[in-house]
């Protein structure tokens, strides 16, 4: 059975308060993925962030992992790179910090939805004067996570089940 190819991209800057919040995110998908059913790819950022959280775990876990770092460090390589991963994915996940300013994985993303891929979008949003993390499909907030370790959304655990 060939694996399905999840590719998991976001931001690379994240304010000290928001690094333990997007690590339990990546932490909680991996317990729905499957190292027999799921391959990883993710962009290797060289600034760090979501790119190498993801990485990090793929690997730590047993995944078959594959990177997609830019060839050059200019625009042009980030954006072929990116449009490489929304190609060959099949689900595409983005991690977005509340204080990036950089929008390559919304690019991603988009190129992901222009393909039909099965696109997910987590944020963090001041609710309640608190930050918590909220997932976005087709850009409306479909689900807030207040508690991601015991409920990650109905609706992204049961994809997560079906690929």
């Amino acid at each position: 059975m060939k694996k399905k190819i999840v590719c998991i991209v976001g931001s690379y800057k994240w304010a000290d308060e928001h690094i333990p919040i997007a690590k339990k995110i990546l932490r909680t998908m991996f317990r729905y993925l499957d190292p027999e059913r799921h391959e990883i790819i993710s962009g290797e950022c060289h600034k760090g962030g979501i790119d190498i959280w993801a990485k990090e775990l793929a690997l730590q876990h047993g995944f078959a992992y594959r990177g997609f770092p830019a060839a050059e460090h200019e625009l042009k390589s980030y954006m072929r790179r990116n449009m490489d991963m929304a190609c060959v994915c099949d689900i595409l996940f983005r991690i977005e910090s509340p204080i990036s300013r950089t929008k390559g994985s919304k690019k991603t993303l988009w190129w992901a939805e222009e393909r039909h891929k099965q696109c997910f979008e987590i944020c963090i949003f001041k609710v309640n004067d608190k930050e918590v993390p909220c997932l976005k499909v087709n850009d409306t907030v479909s689900a807030i996570l207040l508690n991601i370790k015991a409920s990650f959304s109905n609706k992204l655990i049961a994809c997560l089940k079906s690929l």
